[in-house]
Protein backbone atom coordinates (compact mmCIF):
# COMPACT_ATOMS: atom_id res chain seq x y z
CA UNK A 1 0.00 0.00 0.00
CA UNK A 2 2.65 2.36 0.86
CA UNK A 3 3.80 2.36 -3.20
CA UNK A 4 0.20 2.99 -4.33
CA UNK A 5 0.35 6.20 -2.26
CA UNK A 6 3.77 7.44 -3.70
CA UNK A 7 4.70 11.37 -2.62
CA UNK A 8 0.81 12.04 -2.29
CA UNK A 9 0.66 14.39 -4.65
CA UNK A 10 -0.67 11.81 -8.03
CA UNK A 11 -4.28 11.21 -8.84
CA UNK A 12 -6.43 13.17 -5.39
CA UNK A 13 -9.09 11.02 -5.46
CA UNK A 14 -7.24 7.44 -5.76
CA UNK A 15 -4.65 8.68 -2.86
CA UNK A 16 -7.77 9.45 -0.65
CA UNK A 17 -9.28 6.41 -1.51
CA UNK A 18 -5.95 4.18 -0.18
CA UNK A 19 -6.02 6.01 2.65
CA UNK A 20 -9.54 5.66 3.81
CA UNK A 21 -8.71 2.01 3.30
CA UNK A 22 -5.33 1.97 5.37
CA UNK A 23 -7.43 3.79 8.16
CA UNK A 24 -9.79 0.79 8.13
CA UNK A 25 -7.44 -1.58 8.67
CA UNK A 26 -5.34 0.26 10.50
CA UNK A 27 -5.26 -1.48 13.59
CA UNK A 28 -3.81 -4.66 11.31
CA UNK A 29 -1.34 -3.15 9.09
CA UNK A 30 0.30 -0.11 10.64
CA UNK A 31 1.71 -1.26 13.38
CA UNK A 32 3.71 -4.07 11.17
CA UNK A 33 4.66 -1.55 8.69
CA UNK A 34 6.96 1.09 8.82
CA UNK A 35 7.16 1.56 5.36
CA UNK A 36 3.71 2.35 5.07
CA UNK A 37 3.89 4.60 8.68
CA UNK A 38 6.33 6.84 7.07
CA UNK A 39 4.12 6.95 3.78
CA UNK A 40 1.14 8.11 6.10
CA UNK A 41 3.36 10.94 7.59
CA UNK A 42 4.81 11.71 4.58
CA UNK A 43 1.09 12.53 3.05
CA UNK A 44 0.38 14.77 6.31
CA UNK A 45 4.00 16.50 5.89
CA UNK A 46 3.86 16.68 1.74
CA UNK A 47 3.03 20.60 1.12
CA UNK A 48 2.09 19.83 -2.54
CA UNK A 49 -0.61 17.06 -1.23
CA UNK A 50 -4.72 18.45 -1.07
CA UNK A 51 -6.12 19.19 1.65
CA UNK A 52 -8.37 16.01 1.58
CA UNK A 53 -5.40 14.03 1.01
CA UNK A 54 -3.49 15.12 4.10
CA UNK A 55 -6.84 15.42 6.42
CA UNK A 56 -7.41 11.56 5.13
CA UNK A 57 -3.58 10.73 6.53
CA UNK A 58 -4.46 12.45 9.64
CA UNK A 59 -7.50 10.32 9.87
CA UNK A 60 -5.77 6.87 9.56
CA UNK A 61 -4.77 7.33 13.16
CA UNK A 62 -8.16 7.33 14.45
CA UNK A 63 -8.32 3.58 15.39
CA UNK A 64 -4.85 3.12 16.91
CA UNK A 65 -2.03 4.44 19.57
CA UNK A 66 0.05 7.86 17.90
CA UNK A 67 3.81 7.14 18.05
CA UNK A 68 5.82 10.09 19.67
CA UNK A 69 7.35 11.16 16.52
CA UNK A 70 3.93 11.37 14.94
CA UNK A 71 2.12 12.93 17.39
CA UNK A 72 4.85 15.92 17.18
CA UNK A 73 3.65 16.08 13.39
CA UNK A 74 -0.09 16.64 14.46
CA UNK A 75 0.94 19.13 17.36
CA UNK A 76 2.47 20.90 14.35
CA UNK A 77 -0.75 20.97 12.05
CA UNK A 78 -2.90 21.65 14.57
CA UNK A 79 -1.01 24.79 16.18
CA UNK A 80 -0.34 26.38 12.76
CA UNK A 81 -3.09 28.66 11.79
CA UNK A 82 -2.17 28.95 8.46
CA UNK A 83 -3.47 25.58 7.93
CA UNK A 84 -6.81 24.59 6.74
CA UNK A 85 -9.38 24.49 9.57
CA UNK A 86 -10.43 21.19 8.77
CA UNK A 87 -7.14 19.64 9.02
CA UNK A 88 -5.92 21.41 12.27
CA UNK A 89 -9.64 20.00 13.97
CA UNK A 90 -8.86 16.75 12.55
CA UNK A 91 -5.20 16.64 14.10
CA UNK A 92 -6.30 17.85 17.51
CA UNK A 93 -9.34 15.19 17.18
CA UNK A 94 -5.95 12.69 16.91
CA UNK A 95 -4.15 14.17 19.71
CA UNK A 96 -6.99 14.01 22.51
CA UNK A 97 -7.70 10.70 21.77
CA UNK A 98 -4.89 10.61 24.54
CA UNK A 99 -3.37 13.71 25.12
CA UNK A 100 -0.38 14.16 26.84
CA UNK A 101 0.18 16.74 29.91
CA UNK A 102 2.50 19.20 27.57
CA UNK A 103 0.23 18.98 24.69
CA UNK A 104 -1.83 20.01 26.77
CA UNK A 105 -0.79 23.26 28.24
CA UNK A 106 0.50 23.55 24.69
CA UNK A 107 -2.65 24.05 23.30
CA UNK A 108 -4.34 25.98 26.32
CA UNK A 109 -1.80 28.24 26.34
CA UNK A 110 -2.48 29.38 22.73
CA UNK A 111 -5.95 29.14 22.26
CA UNK A 112 -6.62 32.52 23.72
CA UNK A 113 -4.70 34.31 21.12
CA UNK A 114 -6.04 32.09 18.54
CA UNK A 115 -6.40 33.82 15.29
CA UNK A 116 -9.09 31.55 13.94
CA UNK A 117 -12.13 31.50 15.22
CA UNK A 118 -14.00 28.55 13.82
CA UNK A 119 -11.02 26.53 15.33
CA UNK A 120 -10.71 28.16 18.47
CA UNK A 121 -14.66 27.52 18.88
CA UNK A 122 -14.58 23.82 17.88
CA UNK A 123 -11.43 23.19 20.64
CA UNK A 124 -13.45 24.83 23.16
CA UNK A 125 -16.51 22.98 22.33
CA UNK A 126 -15.02 19.93 22.14
CA UNK A 127 -13.34 20.07 25.81
CA UNK A 128 -16.48 21.77 27.55
CA UNK A 129 -18.04 18.58 26.51
CA UNK A 130 -15.36 16.39 27.62
CA UNK A 131 -15.50 18.47 31.06
CA UNK A 132 -19.37 18.62 31.23
CA UNK A 133 -19.51 14.22 30.91
CA UNK A 134 -20.37 11.73 33.67
CA UNK A 135 -19.09 9.20 31.85
CA UNK A 136 -16.25 6.70 33.47
CA UNK A 137 -14.71 6.45 30.21
CA UNK A 138 -13.96 10.24 30.01
CA UNK A 139 -12.76 10.56 33.68
CA UNK A 140 -8.70 10.09 33.29
CA UNK A 141 -9.16 12.82 30.43
CA UNK A 142 -11.08 15.30 32.32
CA UNK A 143 -8.67 14.98 35.11
CA UNK A 144 -6.04 15.66 32.57
CA UNK A 145 -7.71 18.82 30.97
CA UNK A 146 -8.57 20.25 34.37
CA UNK A 147 -4.99 19.51 35.60
CA UNK A 148 -3.74 21.84 32.22
CA UNK A 149 -6.52 24.78 33.02
CA UNK A 150 -5.35 25.28 36.56
CA UNK A 151 -8.45 26.44 37.70
CA UNK A 152 -8.99 28.31 34.45
CA UNK A 153 -11.88 28.67 32.90
CA UNK A 154 -11.53 27.37 28.38
CA UNK A 155 -14.09 30.03 27.70
CA UNK A 156 -17.27 30.83 26.23
CA UNK A 157 -18.98 28.42 23.84
CA UNK A 158 -19.75 30.67 20.42
CA UNK A 159 -22.50 30.91 18.51
CA UNK A 160 -22.75 27.36 16.91
CA UNK A 161 -25.00 28.85 13.68
CA UNK A 162 -21.74 30.59 13.11
CA UNK A 163 -18.65 28.85 14.10
CA UNK A 164 -17.73 25.55 14.23
CA UNK A 165 -18.40 22.88 17.15
CA UNK A 166 -18.52 19.26 18.30
CA UNK A 167 -21.90 18.47 19.89
CA UNK A 168 -22.16 15.32 22.44
CA UNK A 169 -25.74 13.47 23.09
CA UNK A 170 -25.47 10.32 24.84
CA UNK A 171 -23.97 7.99 22.78
CA UNK A 172 -24.00 10.11 19.41
CA UNK A 173 -21.12 12.63 18.47
CA UNK A 174 -21.14 15.10 16.05
CA UNK A 175 -18.82 17.64 14.47
CA UNK A 176 -20.18 20.95 12.34
CA UNK A 177 -17.11 22.60 10.85
CA UNK A 178 -17.55 26.11 9.21
CA UNK A 179 -14.89 27.47 7.36
CA UNK A 180 -13.91 31.34 7.28
CA UNK A 181 -16.64 33.14 7.27
CA UNK A 182 -18.93 31.23 5.06
CA UNK A 183 -22.21 30.48 5.98
CA UNK A 184 -22.17 26.44 5.21
CA UNK A 185 -20.60 23.91 6.66
CA UNK A 186 -17.58 22.70 5.14
CA UNK A 187 -17.99 19.09 7.18
CA UNK A 188 -20.04 17.23 8.97
CA UNK A 189 -19.61 14.05 10.86
CA UNK A 190 -21.87 12.07 12.89
CA UNK A 191 -20.36 9.13 14.99
CA UNK A 192 -22.69 6.60 17.07
CA UNK A 193 -20.75 4.51 19.79
CA UNK A 194 -22.73 1.44 21.34
CA UNK A 195 -21.41 0.71 25.10
CA UNK A 196 -22.17 -2.78 26.61
CA UNK A 197 -20.31 -5.11 28.50
CA UNK A 198 -17.33 -2.90 28.98
CA UNK A 199 -16.98 -2.65 25.29
CA UNK A 200 -17.02 0.35 22.93
CA UNK A 201 -18.39 -0.59 19.70
CA UNK A 202 -18.67 2.15 16.43
CA UNK A 203 -22.58 1.47 15.82
CA UNK A 204 -22.17 3.79 13.01
CA UNK A 205 -20.15 7.29 11.18
CA UNK A 206 -21.48 9.33 8.39
CA UNK A 207 -19.40 12.12 7.20
CA UNK A 208 -20.53 14.62 4.79
CA UNK A 209 -17.98 17.16 2.82
CA UNK A 210 -19.72 20.15 1.44
CA UNK A 211 -16.63 22.27 -0.25
CA UNK A 212 -18.55 22.21 -3.31
CA UNK A 213 -22.47 23.39 -1.92
CA UNK A 214 -21.80 26.76 -1.25
CA UNK A 215 -21.36 27.67 -4.68
CA UNK A 216 -25.15 26.29 -6.02
CA UNK A 217 -26.60 27.68 -3.20
CA UNK A 218 -24.80 30.73 -4.11
CA UNK A 219 -26.49 30.54 -7.48
CA UNK A 220 -30.12 29.51 -6.19
CA UNK A 221 -30.31 32.18 -3.58
CA UNK A 222 -27.65 34.80 -3.21
CA UNK A 223 -27.97 38.31 -4.46
CA UNK A 224 -28.13 37.33 -8.32
CA UNK A 225 -30.06 33.82 -7.77
CA UNK A 226 -33.78 33.44 -7.42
Amino acid sequence: MASQLGDCTGVKDHTFMTLRVIGNMAPAVIPVSPALRTAVIQCVKEPAASQIVQQAAIQVYRQIPVPDETRDVFMQVLLDNSNPVQERIAAYLIIMKDPQPSELTQLINVLSSEPDQQFRSFVISHITNILSSTESETEALRQKIQDALQGNEIGPTMDPIKFSRNYKIGSVQGNMIFEGVSYLPKEVMLEMTLRAFGFEIDMMEIGITGEKFEPTIEALFGENGF
